[in-house]
């Protein structure tokens, strides 16, 4: 085939790949031993490959077919390429960058290979390139706007799929309740945030009148770490029709008995879930057919199930319990697998209100919490075992490799370890569901015993499926198999008798040696000097059959003063070698996946299952209760009036905001108190917080919404105490920025947001608001946060505003509902520092609104210029930047807390070497583990300070007291109080 041709195949694979795949799709063709992709640029033409992007990731050069030939032309193209046996490296680079790959392989001989595409690969459905315990996860939208038949009001439709290609799992819903763009766009987005998905398809029916812009509504989502499939007003028909979803999804479930297979599935009465499923399905074979081998039934769920506590719109991101960077689930998520790390995840971000279940999941953290001591070795266990959810996927796809295979059943020996420990702990027992059941089936034995009666285990371990030259099974087991690697050891004796009677019948030990390459097989290495000597010898010789087939050795190389020797006899053995090769290699490999097809269907349907399931919910509990144990948790108690009609409610005391506490090491978090509903003992619905900027207001606002998912996630918090009704819902409003992308500005966009939580609050919602209508003047800002207040008191809703807005305070509106008690005001404590110029931020919380002329103070704090400082004050009086210390310091450092520099005197700041490490909460004050107050390590760094010899003993004399740390403007400072 001529260079042109192969363009124009190239170009036309290229053309129906972008169709198909959209514009991050990359086409890899096979040329002799390379794949390579082409591309033409010019001005009158760009067409093939982005060439010169994809170069750029590759980092390598883009050159011409003539590179002699300037001029860029269909006859002389752009072309790039690499060995085709590095294809896994530059496959890894573009599904990293969220391309789709195309391979188009010779599938004939040369000189005339015809080419065909064999392999199509998209993030989602690579799985080699799955990192730590990461789902590798693909999502279909299906979009369709309705009329009501009663009202004939227009609104969306919504039914989304998911699927993890690693563990086979599915899950899909519909939800129809949208009148407007922007809630629908907040639910997509809530689940895109919630599943992190690696893929997105968006579909929905060919419609020639309809005005949505499927373009602008996924720019609004701004999704940049998933590869995105825009099919808006391009899905075939097809999919809507019974027929056609029966079809597609009887090659898929061929077992479902007398239902339908839409029946079986149940998605019956979800038309439009199903059909997001359906074309998620489609799509998944288009990529890989092997990826839907004995897939599981998909988990169908409702979005208004009452048992799902709807964390809205983006305030899993709001709140940093996900996100780029550290957040709370980086923070509790200890767990050992991959398996607990993946249903950690999965129950965090998926909070409840079922009472009954959020009580039991309190109950096992509180027992493994009581029995940490006898779990210790188990935790050590966990650690042992491997992704054996996705290794069960590969086994039900008959994918998996005979060294898999090896550690899958190393895992599963400790596994059941752990199971059988944690079985004779009796409360752990009662309480891990699925325990009991598979300690008394014993499956475990049989499993074991089918394995060792099967497999050589440790040879299993050194072999993947296209490599294993060695008898994986016990003797015995395949007799054919016995039969040809006995014969082929005959070969490999009649070899080794050659080098043998070398040895034993002349004086030349380890002369000749037997070593073997790709090209001449098995031959013999032996110096030409030493070869000579061995010839003379031979010929003295009676002949034998040794002698006969040692005479025959003729020249095949030779390199140095070293030959390579080789005979007809010898080349006859090696091809018997590789025939016996071929054929034990083709059987094992037969045999191997007929095991592993045999052990699915014994095992792979219910007891693999129940090992996921356990393991998971004990790698689960095992965390919360170290995390319980490590950072200071405490149990939550759900108040339950027996009464649906009575409004969700929390009360916290010291509540701490965990993913500063891990953050910032330096001063002791302020935990502060709350109360937010409509309990009877809780006189405030709402709370108005006040403060300077960074005074805290953000930080306390987002530790009340992390306490309450936590808990709802069944989870032990971060406070003293906390009682609480559970809530259906938790809207976030905390960033305020322009959104360019959607058109909107700061203000546009944050009444947009208010708009649509207005029209889902309830009594059961607890709402989030950060300097509301900052974008805006005063008095319309003025008008609407008021109007806010009103709303959410009205409907019983909890809520916590952050304002700067002070005037507040004088519009009779607000008064009557703090004279009401309905919303309380408070504040967050700062104090201007006269002495040393700074605001010394207290981050307690007090009631009232505190100060309203502190903005002078913060210029001050600031080292504002003084004529701009008097300036202001003279305006002010008419209307009724951080500065750095660096010091030379010693590297003595704390026993105590290697992170605290032992240089001079926290008081008197003396740098004498009479220096010592002083506990501000004193050391006898903690408890046998350590711990102050149930809160933090007596050795925090923010709980020691250095004090010369005089220092330290004022304070035993009782005429010095210390405090702590504070954060000022001016950085942290040691608060205290000389009493003499």
């Amino acid at each position: 085939m001529s260079k042109t041709s192969i363009l124009l195949e190239y170009l036309e694979i290229h053309n129906d790949s972008i169709n198909k795949y959209g514009i991050q799709t990359v086409v890899f063709m096979e040329v002799g031993s390379f794949f390579e992709i082409y591309a033409v640029i010019n001005d009158d033409e760009n067409i093939g490959a982005d060439i010169y992007e994809i170069c750029n990731l590759f980092n390598i050069q883009v050159t011409k077919k003539n590179k002699s030939i300037e001029n860029v032309t269909r006859s002389n193209y752009l072309m790039a390429g690499f060995p085709n046996h590095s294809s896994q490296k530059f496959i890894d680079i573009m599904v990293n960058n969220n391309y789709t790959v195309v391979i188009v392989e010779q599938v004939t001989p040369p000189p005339k290979s015809i080419r065909s595409v064999t392999k199509v690969i998209s993030p989602s459905t690579y799985v080699n390139v799955i990192q730590k315990y990461e789902s590798n996860i693909m999502m279909c939208f299906y979009m369709e706007k309705v009329k009501s038949f009663k009202t004939k009001i227009e609104y969306h439709v919504l039914g989304w799929s998911s699927f993890d290609a690693s563990t086979g799992i599915s899950n899909c819903t519909e939800v129809t309740c949208f009148t407007d763009d922007k809630l629908l766009v907040d639910e997509i987005y809530r689940i895109i945030l919630s599943y992190n998905p690696r893929e997105v398809v968006f579909i929905s029916v060919e419609d020639k009148d309809n005005t949505f812009d499927g373009t602008k509504f996924i720019s609004t989502l701004d999704l940049t770490n998933c590869c995105i499939h825009n099919k808006i007003h391009q899905m075939s028909k097809q999919y809507t029709q019974i027929k056609y979803q029966n079809e597609v999804l009887n090659k898929v479930f061929t077992n479902h008995g007398m239902l339908s297979v839409i029946e079986y599935i149940d998605l019956e009465f979800k038309p439009y879930a199903l059909i997001s499923f359906v074309y998620m399905i489609q799509f998944i074979f288009e990529h890989g057919e092997q990826l839907l081998f004995k897939l599981k039934k998909p988990v169908v769920t409702c979005k208004e199930n009452e048992n799902t506590m709807i964390i809205a719109n983006n305030a899993l991101s709001q709140l940093n319990i996900i996100g780029k960077e550290y957040n709370l689930l980086q923070c509790l998520n200890t767990c050992k697998t991959s398996v607990g790390k993946r249903f950690f995840k999965k129950t965090l971000l998926n909070p409840i209100v079922n009472i009954d279940e959020l009580n039991r999941r309190y109950s096992t953290i509180e027992c493994f919490l009581s029995n940490l001591k006898s779990l210790k070795k188990i935790a050590l266990n966990l650690s042992n075992v491997i992704d054996i959810e996705r290794m069960f996927r590969k086994i039900a796809c008959n994918q998996i490799q005979p060294c898999e295979l090896h550690c899958l059943i190393n895992s599963i020996i400790h596994v059941n370890d752990i199971f059988v420990n944690i079985y004779k702990i009796k409360d752990i027992s009662d309480n891990v569901t699925d325990l009991q059941e598979y300690v008394t089936k014993n499956r475990y034995d049989f499993f074991i015993k089918n394995i060792n009666e099967h497999l050589d285990i440790d040879l299993l371990s050194k072999y993947n499926i296209d490599n294993i030259n060695e008898n994986i099974f016990k003797k015995g087991v395949y007799k054919d198999i016995d039969e040809l690697i006995h014969h082929r050891c005959l070969i490999y004796d009649k070899l080794n008798e050659l080098v043998t009677f070398v040895d034993k019948k002349t004086e030349m030990t380890n002369w000749l040696k037997k070593e073997k390459n790709d090209r001449d097989g098995f031959h013999f290495l032996i110096t030409n000097k030493r070869w000579k000597t061995l010839q003379d010898y031979l010929a003295k010789q009676e002949l034998c059959d040794e002698v006969k087939h040692l005479n025959a050795l003729t020249l095949l190389s030779q390199n140095g003063s070293n030959i390579r020797l080789s005979s007809e006899y010898i080349k006859s053995m090696n091809n018997d070698l590789q025939n016996y090769n071929d054929k034990i290699q083709k059987m094992l490999v037969v045999n191997f996946k007929a095991f592993v097809n045999d052990i699915h269907d014994v095992y792979g349907k219910v007891w693999f299952d129940s090992i996921v399931k356990i393991l998971e919910k004990v790698d689960f509990f095992l965390a919360c209760a170290k995390n319980a144990e490590s950072q200071c948790l405490t149990k939550p108690t759900i108040v339950n009036d027996n009464n649906d009609d009575i409004s969700s409610f929390v009360e916290l005391e010291s509540v701490r905001h965990l993913i500063i506490e891990n953050v910032q090491k330096d001063i002791e978090y302020t935990p502060n108190n709350i109360m937010l509903g409509s309990r009877s003992a809780i006189k405030n619905k709402g709370v108005v917080l006040f403060g300077v900027n960074a005074s805290g207001k953000s930080s306390f606002m987002k530790s009340v919404g992390l306490a309450i998912i936590q808990a709802q996630a069944g989870m032990y918090v971060p406070c003293k105490r906390m009682n609480y009704k559970p809530y259906n819902h938790i809207f976030t409003r905390i960033q305020s920025s322009d959104n360019i992308l959607k058109g909107l500005s700061t203000f546009s966009n944050e009444i947009s947001e208010l708009r649509n939580i207005f029209k889902c609050i309830t009594c059961n919602s607890l709402v989030i608001g950060d300097e509301l209508c900052a974008g805006t003047e005063s008095i319309s800002a003025l008008s609407i946060v008021t109007a806010g207040i009103e709303t959410l008191v009205n409907m019983n809703t909890s809520f916590i505003f952050a304002t700067h807005l002070h005037e507040l305070n004088e519009l009779a509106r607000v008064n009557k509902m703090l004279e009401s008690s309905d919303i309380a005001i408070k504040h967050l404590s700062v104090e201007y520092d006269e002495l040393n110029g700074c605001l010394v931020y207290d981050r307690s919380i007090k009631d009232g609104p505190g100060s309203s002329l502190y903005g002078l103070e913060v210029c001050k704090a600031m080292n504002m210029n003084p004529t701009f400082i008097h300036l202001a004050n003279t305006i002010r009086h008419e209307l009724l930047s951080h500065t750095d210390s660096h010091e030379m310091v010693r590297h003595k450092l704390s026993r105590y807390n290697n992170k605290v520099v032992i240089d001079s005197c926290g008081i008197c700041h003396d740098s004498n070497n009479d220096l010592e490490t002083h506990h501000i909460k004193f050391q006898k004050d903690a408890k046998e583990n350590g711990f102050i107050d149930n809160r933090y390590h007596k050795n925090s760094k923010f709980n020691l300070v250095p004090l010369c010899q005089s220092c330290h003993n004022k304070v035993h004399n009782n005429e010095l007291n210390i405090y702590g740390w504070k954060q000022t403007t001016s950085g942290i400072k040691l608060h205290y109080q000389i009493t003499l």
